[in-house]
């Protein structure tokens, strides 16, 4: 399952891509212009603590919570991890 906000100049390179694939959670980024991928990490899903950090580090903290959201929403282990 995978997700893209074209989020523009509140992110790094402008394109924030979350992306869960059994029990692991990719994110990444894209140029917002080229479209090519920029940064990427994937992680379990039970190391919330590391995607939150992450993800505080490429967007604002509105942007951060609405991927959040998302994860939260699409994952068994992401809602109920620390």
């Amino acid at each position: 399952m995978k997700k893209q906000w074209k989020i523009g100049e509140y992110c790094q390179d402008g394109i924030l891509v979350a992306e869960i694939k059994g029990t692991n959670i990719r994110i990444s980024t894209k140029d917002y212009n080229t479209k090519e991928e920029c940064q990427a990490h994937t992680y379990n899903e039970d190391e919330k603590r590391y995607i939150r950090d992450f993800l505080y580090e490429l967007t604002s903290s509105y942007y951060a919570e609405k991927v959040e959201d998302w994860l939260k929403a699409n994952s068994n282990k992401y809602a109920t991890a620390y």
